[in-house]
């Protein structure tokens, strides 16, 4: 394959901006799984904005809200590597607030009938898989012992976690769409 300047002018930015991203990756796992999701879903999210701006923007701020009020309200403090601004820590703000935009892309291009409903299976799936995975196999835990919901190990806190955590999804499409964001 021969590469033209074109090719190169287009993607050599784009490989370099990929290779920036993804370097600090090992170190921050080295300290802690936390910073590099962190780190990736802070990325994520200031890409997406970079590139879709208008139409990414009213969702970010949407999720942010609905993320600072969770953390906010429930104090969430992990067996190690906790970053906090003020009292809120900083990785369920981030990742709440990443989870809720990429809910709310997928959202958007279901071109299906019931795609509510669609996506707000999809999504408690995909947070008990993630919840799973944290929990499990990146040893992401609470330092305070909580129930977990449904007594299957995942999503450790008191009832009202549980049921937030469970609506959180659906609550913010309906308020997202409410809103008319997009």
């Amino acid at each position: 394959m021969r590469l033209n300047g074109k090719f190169l002018i287009r993607w050599t930015p784009i490989f370099f901006g990929v290779t920036v991203a993804l370097a600090p990756i090992p170190a921050l796992s080295a300290l802690d799984y936390k910073f590099s999701i962190i780190w990736l879903a802070f990325v994520g999210l200031g890409v997406a904005y970079a590139l879709y701006r208008r139409s990414v923007g009213q969702e970010m701020v949407v999720a942010a809200l609905f993320a600072l009020f969770i953390t906010a309200y429930w104090p969430y403090f992990y067996t190690e590597g906790n970053i906090f601004l003020g009292h809120i820590n900083v990785y369920p703000l981030v990742a709440w607030t990443a989870g809720l935009v990429l809910l709310r892309e997928v959202y958007e291009h279901l071109r299906i009938q019931y795609r509510f409903v669609i996506a707000s299976i999809s999504y408690v799936a995909v947070l008990f898989f993630v919840e799973y995975i944290g929990y499990y196999v990146l040893n992401i835990q609470i330092s305070e012992q909580f129930p977990s919901i449904l007594g299957i190990g995942i999503i450790h806190g008191p009832p009202i976690i549980h049921v937030f955590y469970l609506l959180a999804g659906p609550l913010y499409l309906v308020v997202t769409d409410y809103l008319r964001v997009r």
